[in-house]
């Protein structure tokens, strides 16, 4: 068994695993940003395009997200700040650094991100202000 990829100590099996498969929904915002971190790393769009607010998925392109997941190899998650976004809120901002590294160049993409629970199910909404 392998450690998972979000960083969280846990193996992948323990840890994000059930949520990409679903088996289970992520209760909190981080356990889904921890979720869509790793599928970037193992290459499931699916997962990540499931888990994107519904209202706002058709901005996204799945070309654009196979690429990044594939170009990149992931160095880890690092979560930065959490605001709300736990199992009983409606809404949460999880704001974290991802390492990666393309063509051999080191990158950090550093975001604050809106997360938002519709029908008992969080989702990634965007950038959050």
């Amino acid at each position: 068994m392998t450690v998972c990829p979000c960083k969280s100590g846990k193996k992948y099996e323990e840890c994000c695993k059930k949520y990409i498969k679903g088996t289970l929904l992520p209760p909190t915002a981080e356990l889904l940003m921890r979720s869509r971190y790793t599928a970037y790393t193992i290459g499931d769009i699916d997962y990540i395009l499931e888990t994107h607010d519904p209202e706002t998925v058709s901005d996204i392109s799945r070309d654009t997200v196979l690429a990044w997941s594939e170009s990149s190899k992931w160095q880890g998650l690092e979560i930065v700040n959490i605001k709300s976004g736990k199992v009983r809120d409606k809404k949460g901002i999880v704001e974290f650094k991802v390492y990666y590294t393309v063509e051999e160049k080191n990158q950090v993409h550093h975001e604050r991100s809106q997360f938002i629970k519709t029908k008992g199910r969080w989702y990634y909404h965007g950038w959050a202000k």
